[in-house]
């Protein structure tokens, strides 16, 4: 009997639920589109300062291997 219950309760809501498990996931990824977006300069400018950081001989660095200063 409980079963049944539940069973009619999931058909009620099966749509709705569905329907906002789509429009959730459809916000997490515009939000992290976003964020990818608006940090992407930063991460290309990681990217772009540890390869000086790897042209650069040893000697020139300031303190060694541990150095990752631009």
């Amino acid at each position: 009997m409980l079963a049944r219950i539940g069973d009619e309760i999931v058909e009620a809501n099966d749509v709705k639920v569905r329907n906002d498990e789509r429009r959730l996931t459809q916000e997490f990824f515009d939000a992290l589109v976003a964020d990818f977006n608006h940090a992407r300069p930063e991460i290309l400018g990681l990217d772009e300062c540890t390869q000086r950081w790897i042209l650069r001989s040893w000697d020139s660095c300031c303190t060694g291997p541990a150095c990752f200063s631009c």
